[in-house]
């Protein structure tokens, strides 16, 4: 995230508030209008820099046990298995918000686990916190977190 904010040095990018809330501090800052040119590469720019975040704070790599490990840890996934098929089950039955997810190692913030998708669905429409679901279909333990939102 700091590279993508980096790329406006005049904005103050503070690192511990939540990043849609800083996403959107900066399109105000920038006096941006929501169907600008600007505004909407920003948007490109900013949901796939979220994707880097993710893969940086919990790997990319499918194959990594330790990537699902700190996953099923953060998601209070209890006991912690010792294989990726059982992690990759256990996280797959798991309904969070990614946005939330990304935030959590920022701000130190427990992340909310939700007992439903129509809750997640809910919390997220009502709070604009989408994650950019079709540029991370890819990307290791992350496709197995998302949800059909809209």
């Amino acid at each position: 995230m700091e590279e993508f904010f980096a790329q406006y040095p005049r904005f103050h990018y503070d690192k511990t508030v939540p990043v849609w809330d800083e996403f959107r501090l900066l399109c105000k800052h920038q006096k941006w209008d929501k169907k600008s040119y600007e505004m909407r590469q920003a948007r490109r720019k900013f949901k796939d820099a979220m994707i880097s975040e993710f893969g940086r704070i919990y790997g990319n790599d499918n194959t990594s046990l330790s990537s699902w490990q700190k996953l099923c840890r953060v998601l209070r996934i209890r006991p912690v298995p010792d294989d990726i098929d059982a992690c990759r089950k256990k996280v797959s039955s798991v309904h969070v918000n990614l946005v939330d997810l990304v935030d959590c190692q920022r701000t130190g913030k427990r992340i909310r686990i939700f007992p439903s998708l129509e809750a997640l669905q809910q919390y997220t429409k009502s709070r604009e916190k989408f994650f950019p679901r079709d540029e991370a279909k890819a990307q290791g333990p992350l496709r197995y977190l998302l949800r059909e939102i809209l």
